[in-house]
């Protein structure tokens, strides 16, 4: 096996220091001694190259290895080796591929650079001619040109990519800088085929626009920062300029006047200030340029400067005035400053934090002389490519960041809302749709004013105000909050209206035609428009996200409707807003740190197949700029429990995220389930949208920044490295260091825990633990692929022995039969530093279950239903599991009173469609017998079910019950599965919520149904049938009808040998159950910590006895016979027992089915015949004990 080659030697020669080269032959011996740990061969590591090694400031060192095949590096397949400063060494993220030759599937090279770059050029519909320039002999890469196609010099090196089938192909690895556009393209070209393998794009656009939350109100600065001018944070050395800036951590123009600083570069970042690049004292430059970042205005979309920089002189004094009433072009000098200023702040405040020269950050000249120079940003104010816009492209290092930022077109003109309090929402609604009936908001007319609301009638989809309120003493005289869907706008104000609302906002949803809920739209009014008097808006989802979050906290949110002009600028200048610049600087940040600054695209979700729709995954690129930037912009006097909106001057907004973040659930209540339905979605220009996805670890980032304030304080200089916000961002930052290629949530946790024990020697775990586990990342969470973001699974458990407690765990089967024995397995675990503890297990037993006596390896003691061993000693951490025997009573059952074993096919279901006319239910394999009902679910959109017969449920029953049997292989999220019970015979139909056992699993998006919030079951079970259970106590004394409706998108299916839904023994009962309950303690505290109790659900037997039931049991008579209208049953049992009657054809349709508790009385029930036609049928009384069986004629 080789190792070390000389290829690797020449690297560590390269990179200049002799401790790089011990850190990475520390590393790589590392690898040789662990790979079989980590599940590879000795073939996969042969000839690993050492891409990138440093030892930060911390003294951590950080070595990136790449899997390589006949010494050609294989794409993105990166190893993260960190070793801490106590020599510790640790495999912290691992990319390499698993039996690396058996997957090559192609080596051939057939076509040469030039055509690879041709092909590219093909792809993206441009013509041009290509040149060779030059090859270098160290790197082995290759430079072309290509006028047409790219800006800058093409580089081209072979790497091995897999292809979609996941065999690895030979393949040209090139980087095109789009000369029509931003696009940065990473791209790599088959060797053998010319076909394009993946692409992804270096430029990440962040649309902060997207008609996000626009609450406006230029006039009036929230949390307004005072600012004297005066030295800001004096260097060493510095240059003694002078900038007159918004200073952070004010966010924008509404936070602060601008502020002239002096000198405000940092002494270790920055030690010749922010315009040398020679390393000298003295500055090279007198404009708006310097090692950091050069700042200019770029109109002509060449990415070229126009000329003009601001001057600032001998003295470098930069203080030009922004006139906020002044058009863009008229304050340029003033936004280039600031653009300057911002960028090389966030360079000097993120150098602090770990990304600096050997990480791989932006400089001219690394004065250290480690790292790749020459790659500082260029930052674009005013660029003329776009507007309403952001983008910044992230190369590899050495490669020059480029940021443009564009102008906006400013929201004023005319609004028509406004939130007048609290303070944190206060401002004009200028994004709004209007509604085209009930009464208009007109100039000059008075405002409408009331408190915001939340309509409710008291169903499960209540706050869509479709029926009649049932809270209308808090709406009258207010403003109803009411969700979009499932009936027409004019319905919904009329509800409130008669309400006695005086107006009403209509909440934008997630998922309406592929939209994200930020889209207004003008209301029509439907049949009932015409009725309502009242005005009507509509608001997107995040203002109303921000009112509901308000709400639920017990603040009160007022507002107003009232026509309001603005006289503004035109255009308004992002060159301003420090908030966008920080998101799209930390862009290069998370790009250079993940997989190692040489890795631009190791973050990045790609285009795999090159259809121009970027895949789905995990991807949290932007979640991290906004975490970046809400920490710059953190101040004294925060705190952070309030909501923290990611706001933008640039669009008057005080959101734009589906939620502000907050620690406060409330305020902001994702978990990791809400990447599932809120991730990647399609915006109108069809581009990926990415933010969704990024939110949730934004929100866990902030949350660890406040509970480690909360236990080290803050330092808002951040000049103090053991204050709280620190020593989050740096986890945060190096755990992006430490994180794989294409990370998921999981992976994320579990670098930044890693990077914990590197800098803390993990003081931080439980705290760590606690954060991600309250957002669903706890330790049983899975992530599934990163590649994918709809088939994670949430868990809420923080790491156990942060939880100092003792502990019993319980597994039993939940459901049983009458007579059976059931084992108990029980783990039982001492959390409790210090010394062992003599321990009690008590098992509460419910009457029926019974002990077995002796089956527990521990000496017991029985008092009633109660179970005691005594286990004895229990050392701290050492786990002692043991199990024990319980029998169930043959006497408690569940009794069936229906049972649809669906072997006749479904022949008594009727079978509907909503959608395009084709149902997809067909006869499959069965349960237990030979048949069952699936339903198909395609790659396009339908919309379909199976309705039962109608089923009485009788009045003298305890827990009246729905069981049905079902297995499903479906798009998670997309596809789905829900149930609707009627009463009224199919014309209505409500929404199934009550489960006993295995509910929904999933929220579903809003296209599939047009139903908003909806939870239905979808994803997959693995192949195997689960028993759900219904609740019918509701529908006592009802007859009812029960749907099961499929539905499905019009993208992509699962993988799986049936997509679909089977369903089998749909079952009505009167539900037993028992319940278990364990307890750990003492013998002076038993029960110092019981578990929740185990609902085990007791088994009916008609599915196996009634088909060796006896024969005509029951005394039975119909009367009048042949009958008419009516016909009367007279009926007895020898028992007490609940039995099934059916009407039914002569040849065993079921017309009508009912139940009855029987006994040795006579009973008399009546049956409707009106609607039957003529002909012979037959009554059927059923049970797990008998069946009988009559004949008679309908006349």
């Amino acid at each position: 096996m080789k190792i070390f080659t000389s290829l690797l030697f020449s690297i560590f020669l390269s990179a200049g220091t002799m401790a790089q080269s011990q850190i990475s032959s520390k590393a790589v011996q590392h690898l040789s001694d662990s790979y079989e740990q980590i599940g590879l061969e000795a073939s996969d590591i042969e000839n690993v190259i050492v891409d990138h090694a440093y030892t930060d400031d911390k003294g951590i060192s950080f070595i990136y290895l790449v899997q390589t095949h006949e010494g050609v590096p294989v794409y993105n397949a990166i190893m993260t080796i960190a070793i801490s400063k106590k020599g510790k060494v640790m495999t912290t993220a691992n990319r390499f591929i698993h039996d690396l030759k058996s997957k090559v599937a192609s080596t051939d090279t057939n076509i040469s650079a030039v055509e690879a770059i041709q092909n590219v050029a093909k792809h993206f519909n441009i013509e041009t001619t290509v040149s060779a320039l030059r090859t270098d002999s160290k790197t082995g890469v290759s430079y072309f040109s290509a006028n047409e196609l790219s800006i800058s010099e093409i580089p081209v090196s072979f790497k091995y990519e897999a292809d979609a089938e996941g065999k690895l192909r030979k393949a040209y690895d090139l980087s095109i800088d789009m000369k029509e556009n931003a696009d940065y393209w990473s791209v790599r070209v088959d060797a053998q085929t010319g076909n394009i393998l993946s692409k992804n794009n270096w430029t990440v656009y962040c649309n902060h626009d997207h008609n996000k939350m626009s609450i406006s109100d230029h006039s009036c600065k929230t949390d307004f920062i005072q600012h004297t001018n005066a030295r800001h944070n004096s260097a060493v050395l510095g240059d003694g300029a002078s900038y007159r800036v918004y200073p952070f951590p004010a966010e924008s123009p509404l936070q602060s006047d601008p502020v002239l600083l002096v000198d405000p570069s940092d002494a270790e970042a920055s030690p010749l200030g922010w315009h040398d690049t020679d390393g000298m004292d003295g500055a090279e430059f007198t404009i708006t340029r310097g090692n950091n970042v050069h700042a200019y205005i770029d109109s002509l979309s060449n990415n070229n400067s126009v000329g003009g920089e601001p001057e600032g002189g001998e003295n470098l004094v930069f203080d030009f005035t922004h006139d906020q009433s002044n058009e863009p072009n008229k304050n340029t000098e003033a936004a280039q400053v600031n653009l300057f200023y911002a960028n090389n702040f966030l360079h000097d405040f993120t150098y602090n934090l770990g990304f600096n020269e050997v990480a791989g950050n932006f400089q001219a000249n690394n004065y250290s002389g480690e790292g790749n120079d020459s790659d500082y940003v260029r930052a674009e104010a005013i660029d003329g490519s776009g507007v309403n816009n952001a983008n910044f492209s992230t190369p590899p290092d050495g490669g020059s960041g480029r940021m443009q930022m564009y102008l906006w077109d400013n929201p004023g003109g005319a609004s028509f809302a406004s939130i007048n309090s609290p303070a944190e929402l206060a401002g004009t609604v200028t994004t709004v749709g209007e509604a085209n009936y009930g009464q208009p908001i007109a100039e000059g007319a008075a405002p409408i004013s009331g408190k915001a609301v939340l309509y409710s009638d008291g169903t499960q989809f209540g706050s869509q105000a479709c029926n009649a309120a049932t809270n209308s003493s808090e709406l009258a005289g207010n403003i109803a909050i009411i969700d979009r869907g499932s009936c027409e706008f004019g319905r919904k104000s009329l509800n409130a209206e008669e309400a006695g609302a005086i107006a009403v906002v209509i909440c934008n949803i997630f998922g309406v035609s592929g939209g994200d809920g930020e889209e207004v739209i003008t209301l029509g009014g439907g049949a009932d428009g015409g009725l309502v008097n009242i005005p009507t808006l509509m608001f997107q989802l995040s203002v109303c996200n921000n009112i509901k979050a308000s709400i639920s906290a017990g603040i009160d949110v007022d507002l107003s409707f009232v026509y309001t002009g603005f006289d503004e600028p035109n255009e308004l200048d992002g060159s301003y807003e420090n908030g966008i610049i920080a998101h799209e600087f930390s862009h290069g940040i998370s790009n250079r740190l993940t997989g190692g600054a040489n890795a631009a695209g190791c973050l990045q979700t790609f285009d795999t197949d090159a259809d121009g729709m970027v895949d789905s995954g995990e991807q949290m690129g932007e979640g991290w700029s906004d975490f970046i930037g809400m920490i710059a912009t953190i101040k004294e006097g925060d705190s952070g429990a309030d909501a923290k909106p990611i706001g933008a001057y640039v669009r008057g907004e005080s959101g734009i995220r589906r939620y502000p973040y907050s620690t406060d659930m409330e305020i902001c209540p994702l978990t990791y389930n809400d990447i599932r339905v809120g991730g990647p979605a399609v915006d109108a220009d069809d581009s990926f949208a990415p933010h969704p996805i990024g939110e949730l670890i934004a929100a866990i980032g902030w949350d660890l920044t406040w509970a480690l304030i909360d236990q080290y304080g803050l330092d808002p200089t951040w000049q103090d490295q053991t204050s709280g916000n620190y020593i989050a961002a740096r986890l945060v930052i190096d755990g992006m260091k430490l994180q794989p290629c294409q990370p998921g949530y999981v992976d994320a946790r579990d670098a930044i825990l890693f990077a914990d024990e590197l800098n803390n020697d993990g003081v931080n775990v439980c705290t760590i633990w606690e954060v991600f586990a309250r957002r669903g990342l706890g330790m049983m969470a899975d992530q599934g692929s990163s590649l994918d973001h709809r088939d994670g699974t949430e868990d809420f458990t923080a790491m156990e022995t942060c939880i100092e407690k003792l502990k019993v765990k319980r597994e039993i089967a939940e459901l049983v039969q009458p007579g059976a024995t059931l084992t108990v397995d029980v783990e039982a675990i001492n959390h409790i530093p210090g010394d062992a503890i003599a321990t009690l297990i008590t098992e509460k037993l419910q009457e029926g279950l019974s002990y077995v006596d002796g089956s527990a390896p521990f000496p017991a003691t029985v008092n009633g239903n109660i179970v005691t061993f005594d286990i004895g000693m229990l050392e701290y951490n050492q786990p002692i599991e043991f199990s024990y025997k319980v029998t169930a009573s043959v006497d408690v059952r569940s009794v069936s009173f229906n049972l649809e074993d669906l072997e006749d096919g479904g022949a008594n279901f009727e079978f509907f469609d909503l959608d395009n006319g084709f149902n997809f239910f067909f006869e499959t394999e069965g349960r237990n017998g030979t048949r069952a009902l699936g339903g198909a679910a395609p790659d396009t959109e339908v919309d379909f079910g199976i309705i039962t017969p109608a089923y009485d449920i009788p009045t003298d029953i305890e827990v009246p019950a729905l069981r049905f049997w079902h297995k499903y292989d479906l798009e998670a999220s997309s596809d789905a599965v829900f149930l609707s019970i009627s009463t009224d015979g199919g014309d209505t139909w409500e929404y199934v919520t009550d489960f006993l056992k295995n509910g929904y699993n999933d929220d579903i998006q809003y296209g599939t149904f047009a139903i908003p919030a909806l939870r239905a079951f979808s994803g997959s079970t693995n192949g195997e049938f689960i028993d759900s259970y219904v609740d019918l106590s509701a529908y006592k004394g009802e007859s009812i009808k029960i749907r099961f409706r499929l539905g499905t998108d019009d993208n992509t299916t699962v993988d799986a040998d049936f997509p679909g839904w089977i369903i089998d023994d749909i079952e009505l009962m009167d539900l037993t159950q028992y319940e278990v309950e364990t307890c750990i303690g003492t013998l002076a505290d038993p029960e110092i910590e019981c578990n929740a109790s185990t609902t085990i659900i007791v088994d009916t037997n008609l599915a196996t006895s009634t088909k060796d039931a006896k024969s005509d049991i029951y005394d039975m008579t119909l009367y009048p016979n042949p009958a008419k209208t009516k016909i009367y049953l007279d009926v007895s049992s020898p028992i007490s027992e609940i039995v099934q009657i059916k009407l039914t054809s002569i040849e065993g349709r079921v017309i009508r089915t009912s139940a009855a508790r029987l006994n040795n009385t006579v009973q008399t029930i009546g049956f409707n015949l009106v609607d039957i036609d003529r002909g012979m049928y037959l009554m059927q009384v059923q049970s797990e004990n008998g069946l009988s069986t009559r004949k008679f004629v309908k006349n």
